[in-house]
This record gives structure tokens, C-alpha cells and sequence, in this order.
């Protein structure tokens, strides 16, 4: 098929573009040609044949090779640009957090996944005044983090600390609901995301509550050692 050597080849001259940029100027560069190669072709005879798997293949090889030119080591390249994320063991993503990796696309995730991207209804239009349908919609945007994205759909699309839907052009953050400091978990259950105003007022309201029991702690030690002196 003529229409999957231009396209590996063109993945080729990206890669080669970027033999010397961070992964993720990478990334954002490789997502919107695998995504539109992918999404044109699921429909047809390519995704019958495992031509979309063989694309995968042939992309994996051209990154393996980027990845030992930059590392002198596959394994090193291995060990510093592929992570594994739910079943998928090999994952070309960042390694910033568990929460923040941002993943290159396979071309079988966009023939496969129903939820990659989520058609705008007819009537819609970002100027109509429907925070709650343009909030809920960032739940299922391709670029949105797993993690983020359950949380946004958790919380309704809805900032919990100011009570206003997010927009699309907010900048959104993770927050432990009971900080760390104060006997917060790292776990799903105890995280919430915050408009970026909000989880700065957040956190300072923290501050003070942390050394609140700092301080309780420090009076308490010192009744402590008066009592045994």
C-alpha cells in the first residue's frame, strides 16, 4: 500500500527532525500524523490486514533507533523512553509523574478505542454559553492524562473549591483533598483537580493548617519535657 510507506516514512522524517529534541517535542509532533493516518484508514481494508499493527511495528523500530542514538544503549533507551501503563508494557510516553506522562499514540489504539475522540454534537459551538457540555467534553480529549480525565468525569466537570465548571483553556491541577503533611494517601480516592487560582488559595490554606499541628506538636512535647523535669 503506497498510503502506509508515505506515511512510515513521513513518521521517519520526524523522528529524524527530533534526533536531538526531548521526547516530548517528540511526541506532540508524531500524535496528530498517527492519529489522522489511523483515523482515515480504520474504516478500510488496512485495519483488516493488521496493516495498522504493522505500522506500530515499523514506528517502534524507527524509535528504537532514535532511542539508541541518543543512549549509545537500546536498553538504556528502553529503561528512559518506554514505560508500561496498564497492560501495555511498551509505552514510548515521559516518565513526570504517574500522572502527567504524556504517551505517543499507536495506530491501533485510534482504530480500536471508541473513546479517543468524541464527536462535537451538531448544535454545538464553544461561544454557547454550555460550560457543563465543553467541561465534561475535556474528559474524553486525546491529550487528557487517564487519571485526569476519571477525575474530571468524578467531579462533574466542576472545580470543588470554587464551585465553577472548567473551560477548556483552564489550567487544571492535581490536589491531595487531605494534604500529605497531614495524613493524606497518594490515592485516587483522596485527589481532586483545581483551577490553578484555586489550588494556589488551596495550598495556602493548607500551610496554615499544617503549621497549626506543627505547632500543637511542638507545645505538646514541651508540656512533655516540663512534666518529667
Amino acid at each position: 500500500m503506497k498510503a502506509s510507506k508515505a506515511h512510515i516514512e513521513e513518521i521517519g522524517r520526524i523522528i529524524t527532525k527530533h534526533r536531538s529534541s526531548p521526547q516530548v517535542t517528540l511526541i506532540k509532533d508524531l500524535n496528530p500524523v498517527i492519529r489522522g493516518w489511523a483515523s482515515f484508514y480504520s474504516k478500510s481494508d488496512a485495519a483488516t490486514v493488521g496493516e495498522l499493527s504493522k505500522q506500530d511495528n515499523l514506528t517502534y523500530l524507527k524509535l528504537r533507533r532514535w532511542a539508541k542514538h541518543r543512549c549509545g544503549n537500546i536498553n538504556d533507551g528502553h529503561i528512559k523512553y518506554w514505560i508500561s501503563i496498564g497492560d501495555d508494557n511498551w509505552v514510548f510516553a515521559t516518565r513526570e509523574g504517574t500522572a502527567n506522562h504524556f504517551r505517543l499514540l499507536k495506530h491501533r489504539q485510534v482504530e480500536c478505542s471508541s473513546t479517543d475522540y468524541v464527536k462535537v454534537k451538531g448544535d454545538k459551538s464553544p461561544y454557547d454559553g454550555d460550560t457543563v457540555y465543553w467541561s465534561k467534553r475535556l474528559g474524553t480529549h486525546p491529550q487528557m492524562p487517564n487519571r485526569k480525565a476519571k477525575l474530571l468525569k468524578r467531579q462533574k466537570g466542576k472545580c470543588p473549591w470554587c464551585g465553577l465548571y472548567f473551560q477548556e483553556w483552564d489550567v487544571i491541577e492535581e490536589d491531595h483533598i487531605i494534604p500529605r503533611a497531614l495524613g493524606g494517601k497518594d490515592e485516587y480516592k483522596n485527589l481532586q483537580l483545581l483551577h490553578r487560582h484555586c489550588h494556589d488559595r488551596k495550598t495556602a490554606f493548607d500551610l496554615k493548617e499544617i503549621r497549626k499541628k506543627n505547632h500543637s506538636k511542638f507545645l505538646e512535647k514541651l508540656s512533655q519535657f516540663w512534666e518529667k523535669n
